[in-house]
C-alpha cells in the first residue's frame, strides 16, 4: 500500500481485486515545454498598432454616417468616436469615465481622472486625460437633446425593461457599439475598441511625435510607445525624391 509520504516522482497506480492489490507501476512524468514569458516573445514588427487603427478615409467615412443620424445612436456614436480620438483611452477606462471626477481648464475644456489598468507609470493608479471644449460641446449636446442627467459620459439606449431609463455603458456594450460601425482596420480587419485607441495613437504621433504618444496612452515608457507606434516606413514622398533629379535632368 501507498502512504500520503511517498514522493510525487514514485506515484504508484494501484488497481485492487477483492480488496488485494494485484498489481503496482510508476506513472510515466511527461516532460511540458517551458512556456515563454511574455517579454520573450515578439509581439510583432516595429509600428504594429499603426496597422491596427483606423485610416484616415475609413474615420472620415463613419464620421459622415454619425453626422447624417438624427437619433440618440447617432449623437451617442458621434460623442464616443471624438472622445476616443482625442483620449486614446482603453475600452474599461472609457466606460468609466464621470463628470463628477474631472473639472474645467482654463480654455473651458474639461481634465477627467481615470483609473488606470494596472500601475504602469510611476506606481500612480490614476491618469488624466483632458477632452477639448469642441469635444466636451459634442457630449454635452449628446447629453441635452435626449435630456440625460447623469454624471456618466455614456449610457445605454432608453431600455424598455428599465421603463424607458438607461444604464451606464459597459465595457462589453463598447465592443458590440464598435464593431455595430462596420469600420475596417489598416489591416482589413473588423475595428474593435483598441483600434481606435490605436488610431488616437497614430494621429497624435504624426503630429506631436512619440513622447507625447507616450503620455496620452499612459504608457510606461517611451521605448514601448515607439516599439508599436513608430511608423515603419518612410512617406513615399521622400523616398520618391529620385523623380525630382530624373525631372530636372530631362529639362
Amino acid at each position: 500500500m501507498y502512504s500520503s509520504t511517498m514522493p510525487m516522482k514514485k506515484v504508484l497506480k494501484i488497481m485492487f481485486n477483492d480488496g488485494k492489490v494485484v498489481t503496482t507501476m510508476q506513472a510515466k512524468v511527461l516532460q511540458f515545454p517551458r512556456s515563454r514569458r511574455r517579454n520573450d516573445t515578439n509581439d510583432g514588427p516595429p509600428g504594429s498598432q499603426i496597422g491596427k487603427g483606423l485610416s484616415k478615409q475609413e474615420l472620415r467615412r463613419i464620421w459622415r454616417n454619425f453626422a447624417a443620424g438624427k437619433d440618440e445612436r447617432a449623437a451617442r456614436n458621434r460623442a464616443l468616436l471624438a472622445v476616443w480620438l482625442e483620449t486614446g483611452l482603453r475600452v474599461s477606462e472609457l466606460a468609466r469615465l464621470n463628470f463628477k471626477n474631472s473639472y474645467a481648464t482654463d480654455d473651458n475644456g474639461r481634465a477627467f481622472s481615470v483609473r488606470v489598468k494596472g500601475s504602469v507609470v510611476l506606481k500612480l493608479r490614476y491618469h488624466t486625460v483632458l477632452i477639448s471644449p469642441q469635444t466636451l460641446r459634442i457630449v454635452e449636446q449628446y447629453h441635452e437633446d435626449y435630456g440625460i442627467a447623469s454624471d456618466v459620459l455614456f449610457l445605454t439606449l432608453p431600455l424598455q425593461n428599465l421603463r424607458g431609463k438607461r444604464k451606464p455603458l459597459t465595457r462589453q456594450g463598447l465592443y458590440k457599439i464598435v464593431q455595430s460601425w462596420n469600420a475596417e482596420t489598416r489591416g482589413r480587419k473588423l475595428a474593435h475598441p483598441h483600434a481606435l485607441r490605436a488610431t488616437a495613437g497614430q494621429l497624435i504621433g504624426e503630429k506631436y511625435g512619440l513622447n507625447t504618444v507616450c503620455q496620452l496612452l499612459n504608457h510606461a515608457s517611451v521605448s514601448t510607445t515607439r516599439k508599436h507606434y513608430l511608423q515603419p516606413y518612410v512617406s513615399a514622398q521622400i523616398a520618391s525624391t529620385w523623380l525630382e533629379v530624373v525631372r530636372e535632368e530631362k529639362e
